[in-house]
């Protein structure tokens, strides 16, 4: 296993980390989830949040790319459940997503930056394939 898989896993692992996996309908994922889970972690199911969605709201409300845009945009916007997940971390209800298997690593990228942001002390972005 290379370190610094390992070093995620174990870290993960300690902390009792809440991952959300957004593709979650892909049969590669589901088989994922189960191995998380049998590894120990706690694999959150999107669904299961939608009735955090008005803290979501208000929360995307309060970012740069959101000026302006009506409430009806926004909720279309959470519809997609990358973006649903990645407010989820963002709020807190997660410690971790896993995306990529069907989404583009460029759109989790661009939708990490506008949800999450990037420490302001940050020179790179950058992503992992397992």
């Amino acid at each position: 296993m290379n370190k610094y898989r390992e070093r995620i896993l174990s870290m993960g692992k300690k902390t009792g980390a809440r991952l959300v996996l957004p593709e979650i309908h892909n049969q590669r994922i589901q088989k994922a989830s189960q191995e998380l889970v049998s590894m120990g972690f706690q694999v959150l199911n999107h669904e299961d949040f939608k009735e955090n969605m008005a803290s979501y709201l208000d929360y995307i409300k309060q970012k740069p790319f959101a000026d302006n845009w009506p409430i009806e945009n926004l909720r279309e916007y959470l519809k997609d459940p990358l973006h649903f997940s990645m407010a989820m971390l963002a709020c807190d209800d997660a410690d971790g997503l896993i995306a990529g298997a069907e989404i583009a690593s460029s759109e989790v990228i661009r939708t990490a930056i506008r949800i999450i942001g990037i420490i302001p002390t940050s020179h790179w972005v950058s992503s992992i394939f397992f």
